[in-house]
């Protein structure tokens, strides 16, 4: 079963933040592992179509109420 060490997954992290940073936007990127040199190899990157074009939810309905906007993002209510 393929799997990452630790520190392959934060070169992984490292180099896809280090490509959106160049690009200014999500990326798609597809990469490999050297098993020679164990050196992470960036194949291809492309702007991220499907998640980044995806309109967000806001988490809860904005109260007027400061306080009442924190307790219904945690699920709560005022007692009367």
């Amino acid at each position: 079963m393929p799997c990452l060490s630790d520190t392959e997954l934060q070169e992984l992290r490292t180099l896809a933040r280090r490509i959106e940073g160049h690009y200014g936007c999500a990326q798609d990127i597809e990469w490999a592992v050297d098993r020679g040199s164990a050196a992470i190899l960036l194949l291809q990157s492309r702007p991220e179509t499907v998640w980044s074009a995806r309109e967000a939810a806001p988490i809860a309905k904005r109260e007027k109420d400061p306080l009442m906007h924190a307790m219904s993002i945690f699920g709560t209510r005022r007692c009367p």
